[in-house]
């Protein structure tokens, strides 16, 4: 299989993804949900920086006319949407993706499309939905000197991120086999000692069906 770059440019901006939290609160029925703008503003720095972007393609679209609580007419749109990530050599990764968007005005199919975009990015880019950082209201307990010493932090050596342990287990899931060469090739006792730039190469191999 020839080398594509838009595996490694996929794999390589999920290294810088951050978490993007249910920022934003629908009144009317009571939900929080991440809305398009923070998962947009979060991955187009990443994009721009790795040369990726993305064309959308609609591949089913279907309007209905509903009728609201309050007597007066909704445009329903749903919507099938091809998204096809691109990079510099022209190599790509598509997802398919559903959409759906309601308005009583003509915004029903922009609603869709935006929605649609969403779960193509968070699916994609693995984002993750909130943030690992230790929760302010829990307060540690002090640890022995001895036991401090013992512990050092794998982040803090420059280890792989979350994402990048999930992305390759979920690749090699019920392959133990080729876990444990990973592991032995890197001289590591699980996946999550490996470097980010470890992680990235095996990532990237995995995606080229390249031996492990």
């Amino acid at each position: 299989m020839e080398n594509k770059l838009i595996f490694e440019a996929v794999a390589n901006a999920m290294t810088e993804v951050k978490a993007v939290g249910k920022n934003q609160k629908n009144l009317q029925q009571n939900y929080s949900y991440r809305g398009i703008d923070d998962i947009a503003n979060e991955m187009h720095t990443i994009l721009s920086k790795y040369k990726i972007f993305v064309t959308p393609e609609i591949l089913e679209h279907t309007r209905e006319e509903r009728q609201s609580a309050k007597g007066g007419t909704l445009i329903y749109s749903i919507i099938k949407v091809r998204y096809t990530f691109w990079t510099v050599d022209g190599s790509t990764v598509k997802c398919v993706v559903m959409g759906e968007g309601m308005d009583s005005g003509d915004k029903a199919t922009n609603k869709a499309l935006a929605g649609a975009y969403k779960y193509a990015l968070t699916q994609i880019f693995c984002i993750p939905t909130a943030d690992t950082k230790e929760n302010e209201q829990e307060t540690p307990q002090p640890m022995k000197e001895q036991e401090e010493k013992k512990i050092i932090p794998i982040q803090a050596k420059g280890g792989a991120t979350k994402n990048q342990v999930n992305v390759i287990n979920k690749m090699i899931e019920g392959k133990e086999d080729k876990k444990e060469r990973i592991q032995k090739a890197f001289n590591v006792a699980t996946l999550e000692e490996l470097t980010k730039a470890q992680a990235s190469e095996v990532i990237t191999k995995l995606y080229d069906n390249k031996a492990m």
